[in-house]
């Protein structure tokens, strides 16, 4: 009985657990406001730099993120390492980023068009695995900072990990009802919910529509973890865990 129990469990998950599709196979975000936004901006996206892309409202960052080009994703990130430098670190902490950093710009695959291989991917999570454990053992940090220093490309704010969420800001709006001079950008002042500690980063595929990856050791749930086994979520490419390079698979648990 029990066998069947987990059958039946594992058929419902394959079933309900499914990838989000839309608009001839482009997909952005298990939205579909947000998702046709993207689509009928693409050009604009892809002339976005890192001050335009941190003005857009957050549930549209990561959507956007996944729509750049590789040199596009690369620039975003160097930009942020660049800002994260710049932050009172101790010595120790600084060689440590450093470290990180170097790691990451000699991976190529990161960057790529691509999908990263479960190699490359596991390749990832055991460096910064063993990378975030070192930074608790010796720098006396809390995991948040690790995850907010490189599973995001948002702007952090000091060195406890602080992220700059953007709940009011830029919106890509569908074409037709952007005028012909107006590229689809407009700021919206609607404040946007979060889901429930998520170390204060935010992914917009909540709602039964994954956020979070259970492909890392640190998932970036806070106290929670990310569970992909027993819940209904629709899974999105991409955006998710170190360097936003895994699928967005599962939902951050709740106490």
């Amino acid at each position: 009985m029990k066998k069947l129990l987990i059958l039946a469990a594992t058929l419902f998950c394959c079933l309900t657990n499914l990838t989000c599709q839309d608009i001839n196979g482009r997909v952005y975000c298990c939205d579909p406001t947000i998702n046709r936004g993207i689509v009928d901006n693409l050009p604009t996206i892809r002339q976005m730099d890192r001050s335009q892309w941190l003005k857009l409202r957050e549930d549209y960052k990561i959507p956007a993120y996944r729509a750049f080009n590789p040199e596009q994703k690369h620039e975003l990130w160097k930009g942020k390492f660049v800002e994260v430098k710049k932050l009172p670190w101790t010595k120790a902490e600084l060689e440590h980023i450093n470290k990180a950093i170097k790691w990451v710009e000699a991976r190529l695959f990161i960057w790529s068009s691509g999908k990263s291989t479960d190699e490359e991917l596991n390749e990832l999570d055991l460096f910064f695995t063993k990378w975030t454990i070192e930074a608790e053992e010796k720098l006396n940090w809390d995991k948040r900072v690790a995850i907010a220093l490189f599973q995001t490309p948002d702007r952090v704010l000091d060195t406890k990990g602080t992220l700059e969420i953007t709940k009011t800001g830029l919106i890509l709006k569908p074409i037709s009802k952007a005028s012909i001079e107006d590229p689809g950008l407009e700021v919206d002042t609607t404040d946007i919910d979060f889901p429930p500690d998520t170390t204060d980063i935010y992914n917009p595929d909540k709602d039964l529509k994954c956020h979070c990856t259970d492909q890392v050791f640190f998932d970036g749930c806070g106290t929670n973890t990310c569970d992909s086994h027993w819940i209904n979520c629709k899974i999105v490419k991409n955006g998710c865990g170190w360097m936003d390079g895994y699928d967005c698979n599962g939902l951050c648990s709740t106490p």
